[in-house]
């Protein structure tokens, strides 16, 4: 069984089942789905939504793991 952050983000598509800095512009451009960045002074918070089905999708999973490995790191 792989990890969230090992999947690759398929397409979204409405009706899709919903769940009730310049590294993490590399990962959105690379993975194809772009999260909202607001920059505040001393944190950025990074949110994962598709807008294109009103909620989230596993693709959101996967891209917070993602962005929590691109934190994480040394």
């Amino acid at each position: 069984m792989t990890t969230l952050s090992e999947e690759r983000c398929e397409a979204c598509r409405s009706g899709a089942p919903r769940v009730s800095d310049e590294e993490m512009g590399m990962l959105a451009e690379r993975e194809g789905h772009h999260p909202a960045i607001l920059t505040e002074w001393g944190k950025t918070t990074v949110t994962w939504w598709s807008h294109k089905i009103g909620g989230l999708h596993r693709n959101d999973f996967i891209m917070a793991a993602k962005s929590d490995q691109i934190y994480r790191a040394p």
